[in-house]
């Protein structure tokens, strides 16, 4: 039996294969495509190489770049894998955005009222957000970029996990904010009456003080009587 000429896609094919459960999973957090350009380039880079190995494999030269099938493969693979990187760097920011409208309207206070653990979930993704540059070290690798993929996954998955707990925790959030805003209301309006009462209490003591001082030092209306007398005349 010939051995098979397309022995050395194998890895090739398994890489892609991977990149395009990657690149699905970040179309799903990033409908508008914001970062699908970048992931387009390192693909269409990819198709080269690939042609080329191909080319080179079929004519039996070292190819159309003066490369040779292996070299060209190995290139093709690490412009797949820094497609992946990529779409998991897009999943990441796309998440950290969705995080962000979700929480904006409420308080700290009202989200850890619901939800206990957010200040290690917003700790877990500032520090996720700031790992992708040492995530993206291993982009151009080959070696070590299956467990480099298989890490940044792995934060990725805990991440939507966390995401998806504050989604579940949408309604709880809105019903919280209602009854904290209701208490607030009937807080303002029972201080507002607390101070009416008071007020009036005070105006009416007043009164009453006045009238018992005014009794205890003898005042009363004495009416005053003027009498005109005859003036004296002489004859």
């Amino acid at each position: 039996m010939s051995q098979n000429p397309f022995k050395d896609f194998e890895d090739l094919i398994a890489v892609y294969l991977q990149a395009k459960g990657l690149i699905i999973y970040a179309e799903e957090f990033d409908p508008g495509s914001n970062s699908n350009l970048q992931i387009n380039k390192e693909c269409k880079d990819a198709l080269d190489h690939l042609i080329y190995a191909l080319h080179a494999k079929v004519e039996g030269d070292p190819g159309l770049d003066g490369g040779d099938a292996t070299s060209q493969i190995d290139s093709s693979i690490k412009h797949i894998n820094r497609a992946s990187f990529d779409a998991l760097d897009g999943t990441v920011l796309s998440l950290k955005d969705r995080i962000h409208q979700e929480l904006v309207p409420y308080d700290s206070d009202l989200i850890t009222s619901v939800l206990p653990d957010y200040w290690n979930i917003k700790g877990k993704l500032n520090n996720l957000v700031k790992s992708i540059a040492k995530h993206r070290e291993n982009k151009g690798s080959i070696t070590n970029t299956p467990e480099a993929l298989d890490r940044y996954m792995a934060d990725v998955n805990s991440l939507k996990e966390n995401y998806d707990k504050i989604i579940e925790n949408g309604p709880n959030f809105s019903d919280r904010h209602k009854e904290l805003r209701k208490k607030h209301v009937c807080g303002i309006v029972e201080k507002l009456i607390i101070a009416i009462i008071a007020g009036l209490i005070g105006i009416f003591i007043g009164a009453i003080s006045a009238s018992i001082l005014g009794d205890a030092n003898g005042e009363t209306d004495v009416p005053t009587i003027q009498m005109d007398l005859p003036s004296d005349t002489s004859p």
